[in-house]
C-alpha cells in the first residue's frame, strides 16, 4: 500500500509536466523504447554496459541543451543563435505554410528560391511543431537522442572491425566527444547526417564480413535517400561508392574462375591509374574548381535572401518571441 501511495505524486507529476511539455515526454519514451530495443539486441555481458553509457550521454545532452538556452536567453538571443535559429525559424514557416497562413515571412522563408535549410531535419522539426506546439527547447531532445545514438553506432562498427574492447572504448571516446556533444544539443542537421552515414557505413562493413538480412539494406537505402537530400553531397557519395564496392565484392565471391578474377581486379587497378593520371596531367585543374565551384554555390545560397542566420536581424527576433510575427 505505501508504494502505491509513493506512485501518486510520481503520476500526478509526470501529468503535469506532459501537459505543458508533452512533446519532451513524448521523446523521453521514444528514447526509452530505442534503450529497451538496443539492451534486448545486445549480448548479455555488453547489456549493462551499453545501457549505463547511453542513458548517461543522453541524459548529458538533455541538460547541457537546457543550459545553453538558458544561458542564451539571458545573454539576449531568446535561446537560439546562429544555425540553430535558422532550422528553428524555418521549421516553424513550414507548419505556418502547412496550416494556409498567409504570412510574408513565411512565403519568404519557404519559398523555392530560399531552399538553402529546407532539408529533411526541418521537415522533422516541422512535423514536431505541429503536433506539439512550438517548443524551441523540447524539439532539441530529437537531437539529444540522435547524438547519443551516433556512440552506440559507433559501438557496433568497432566491435564489427575489430572486438569488444575496443568497442566500449569506441563508444565512449564518441558518445562524449565535446563537438559532438555541442551539435548534438541544438537544433542542426549535423547529428541526423552523421547518424545516417555511421548506419550507412556499418552496414556495408558487416555486409562485407557476412550475410545481413534484407531489412538492413533496406535501411541501408533509406539512410542513403535521407542523405541525399541534405545539402552536402561528399556523404551521399562515399555511401554510392561503399555500395559499388560492396557490389563487385559479392560479384568476385560468385565468380569461381581464378583468371575472371584476376582480370577484374587488373580493369580495376587500370580505371584508377586513368584517374589519376587525368586528374594529373590531361586536367591537373579539374578536381580542384569542381571543389571549388561546389563550395562557391554553398556560399552563393547560403548569402541569399532569408537563407542563413545572418538575415535574421535581432527586431525579427524580437517580434517572433512577442507574437509580432504571427505565433498562435
Amino acid at each position: 500500500m505505501k508504494t502505491a501511495y509513493s506512485i501518486l505524486p510520481i503520476a500526478a507529476a509526470l501529468g503535469i509536466i506532459s501537459y505543458f511539455l508533452g512533446g519532451a515526454v513524448f521523446l523521453f519514451f521514444v528514447f526509452g523504447s530505442i534503450c529497451y530495443c538496443i539492451y534486448k539486441r545486445s549480448s548479455v555481458e555488453e547489456r549493462a554496459f551499453i545501457l549505463k553509457v547511453l542513458i548517461a550521454g543522453f541524459l548529458l545532452r538533455v541538460l547541457l541543451a537546457v543550459l545553453f538556452h538558458a544561458a542564451n536567453f539571458v545573454k539576449g538571443y531568446h535561446g537560439i543563435s546562429g544555425d540553430d535559429l535558422l532550422y528553428t525559424v524555418k521549421s516553424w514557416a513550414l507548419v505556418f505554410r502547412w496550416e494556409g497562413k498567409p504570412d510574408r515571412w513565411v512565403e519568404a522563408l519557404t519559398s523555392q528560391s530560399s531552399g538553402f535549410g529546407l532539408n529533411p531535419f526541418t521537415y522533422l522539426m516541422a512535423i514536431f511543431y505541429k503536433i506539439f506546439g512550438f517548443h524551441p527547447v523540447g524539439v532539441k531532445i530529437i537531437n539529444c537522442i540522435m547524438g547519443t545514438l551516433i556512440g552506440w553506432v559507433a559501438y557496433l562498427i568497432a566491435e564489427e572491425v575489430f572486438d569488444k574492447r575496443a568497442a566500449k572504448i569506441s563508444m565512449c571516446v564518441v558518445m562524449f566527444w565535446p563537438s559532438l556533444l555541442r551539435w548534438s544539443i541544438a537544433n542542426l542537421k549535423d547529428p541526423l547526417i552523421i547518424l545516417s552515414f555511421m548506419v550507412c557505413v556499418y552496414i556495408l562493413i558487416s555486409a562485407m564480413r557476412r550475410k545481413i538480412e534484407i531489412w538492413r539494406y533496406i535501411i541501408l537505402i533509406l539512410s542513403a535517400a535521407l542523405i541525399f537530400f541534405f545539402t552536402p553531397r561528399l556523404y551521399f557519395m562515399l555511401i554510392a561508392g561503399g555500395a559499388g564496392l560492396l557490389m563487385v565484392f559479392r560479384s568476385l565471391q560468385l565468380v569461381r574462375s581464378k583468371s575472371v578474377k584476376v582480370s577484374l581486379a587488373l580493369l580495376a587497378a587500370l580505371l584508377v591509374l586513368a584517374g589519376t593520371y587525368y586528374f594529373s596531367y590531361v586536367k591537373p585543374h579539374a578536381l580542384i574548381q569542381l571543389i571549388y565551384r561546389c563550395e562557391l554555390n554553398q556560399y552563393t545560397v547560403s548569402r541569399s535572401d532569408f537563407a542563413g542566420y545572418y538575415f535574421y536581424p535581432g527586431k525579427f527576433v524580437d517580434n517572433l518571441s512577442r507574437e509580432i510575427v504571427s505565433l498562435p
